[in-house]
């Protein structure tokens, strides 16, 4: 989480790669811009859909990956999520 931070939810007007999955946004899509502040720098993030699906659902737990790609085994195959995936 960032120090100070303001979500704006935005459509992806060019190809997006997503924070938390390490996926694909595609243009036209629906996702979530965080800008903000962590440790006095700024910094954004992008995330898509699914993982913030995943993030504000009651069930969520901490985060299960290296890339902090957090709960979206709850709705995707871990082996479908490309930060999850074995190398």
């Amino acid at each position: 989480m960032l120090d100070l931070q303001t979500p704006t939810m935005l459509t992806a007007q060019k190809r997006n790669i997503c924070t938390e999955c390490n996926g694909f946004i595609e243009p036209g899509q629906l996702y979530q811009l965080l800008s903000g502040s962590r440790k006095g720098y700024l910094t954004s993030l992008k995330t898509c859909m699914t993982c913030l699906k995943a993030r504000n659902s009651p069930n969520a737990d901490p985060p299960v990956c290296k890339r902090g790609a957090t709960h979206i085994d709850r709705l995707l195959d871990i082996s479908e999520v490309p930060a999850c995936r074995p190398k």
